[in-house]
């Protein structure tokens, strides 16, 4: 690994996240102000919706993607049958889960029913995207994922802000994510004319999605399990106030995550070596990255939240601060190893990351219960 191209990579993906926040924060903003709650809870419930549908249609199959192309980076004709076999079995998930939502939006409404082809791209997309990071391709990858939130705050905006029907706002997403593939597809055509689908590769694509399916999922549910135990015990002004703080700690996790993203593909091809040297080398180039980085951008949150605060009068300011304190405490804790939290997912073991991520949300579910009752928000922030 050369540190100018990790760091480049990081880089590049720092200003793709820049993209994201800066773009999701406008949509949040701009509806509540111009268009009201109302259809910012639509935009919310279809959102909530579209990933979770998403998430469990992917089925684990860009994690698949990822590691495999990853590891088998050097040789050109099994990665083309890794790739070509991958974007199929993908395709395959993606429309049977188009097809269960698109049931659902018969009882679910109008928006749902406009989200269910999305469904299909956004699994293909997942897989595309997966493959990128794998080939260490991350300016395209970065530009990829700025492209994706991007398309997707036009459209909604596009929607929110004009006299169309909400529900439409669900086929902004499916549109968003057919021109973020149709943006992606070129990068993949030449796979397709050098290797054939081979039925080795589907079943082990499936194989491996499965395993890895419960952890992919459970971990974009995990950030939000404060929040629904919370709203078992406290008001909704308490809970609201609980999700603005967090609003600010999943900004700042993104900074982590980013540094994961990159680091990934190194852990497949050095755990597969067994080289012990690389892999410390790594391991203090993502470490110091990812926690640096974090710590940085934590202490200019504490030293800018006294003043933010003051313009949300009806957020409690002192419960708020007290929130932000131990949750930064915590992230600056997480984000030191949060690079490495892949490693037996890119080292070929799917279950037991799972099975990782099983104990972890239970643990996560239990503390909320224990906590919560004797501390409140507190609680659920420790």
């Amino acid at each position: 690994m050369t540190s100018r191209k990790y760091y480049s990579d990081t880089a590049w993906n720092f200003g793709a996240f820049g993209v994201q926040a800066v773009s999701g924060a406008a949509l949040n903003l701009l509806l509540m102000r111009f268009a009201g709650p109302g259809t910012l809870g639509v935009f919310n419930q279809l959102y909530a919706v579209f990933v979770i549908t998403g998430q469990l249609a992917a089925f684990g199959l860009q994690d698949s993607c990822q590691k495999h192309v990853a590891e088998y980076d050097d040789d050109n004709r099994e990665k083309s049958r890794i790739i070509v076999t991958g974007l199929i079995c993908a395709a395959l998930t993606g429309l049977l889960g188009s097809l269960v939502l698109a049931v659902a939006g018969k009882f679910l409404g109008r928006g749902v029913l406009y989200l269910a082809p999305g469904v299909l791209f956004f699994v293909l997309n997942k897989a595309a995207l997966a493959i990128l990071n794998g080939e260490r391709r991350m300016r395209i990858y970065a530009m990829g994922q700025s492209l994706r939130a991007l398309f997707v705050v036009a459209g909604c905006l596009l929607v929110g802000l004009t006299d169309w029907p909400k529900p439409l706002m669900g086929a902004a997403f499916t549109v968003s994510e057919a021109l973020l593939f149709l943006v992606l597809l070129p990068t993949f055509l030449p796979h397709f004319e050098k290797a054939p689908v081979l039925a080795p590769w589907i079943r082990r694509h499936l194989a491996f999605g499965l395993r890895a399916l419960p952890h992919g999922f459970l971990t974009e549910t995990m950030i939000r399990i404060d929040v629904l135990v919370l709203s078992l015990f406290m008001s909704e002004a308490q809970v609201g106030i609980y999700s603005f703080v967090a609003f600010f700690l999943e900004g700042i996790l993104q900074i982590p995550l980013t540094v994961r993203t990159v680091t990934n593909p190194l852990w497949t091809k050095i755990v597969k070596r067994r080289d012990r040297r690389e892999f410390f080398q790594t391991a203090r180039h993502a470490i110091a990255t990812s926690g640096f980085s974090t710590l940085a951008a934590i202490a200019v949150l504490l030293a800018l939240f006294p003043t933010l605060i003051t313009y949300f009068p009806k957020t409690d300011a002192v419960a708020s601060w007290e929130l932000l304190k131990i949750l930064m405490a915590g992230l600056a804790v997480y984000a030191f190893f949060l690079p490495l939290d892949h490693l037996l997912l890119q080292g070929g073991k799917p279950g037991w990351q799972s099975v990782a991520m099983v104990v972890t949300t239970g643990l996560n579910v239990a503390l909320n219960f224990i906590l919560i009752p004797r501390h409140g928000l507190s609680g659920a922030a420790m």
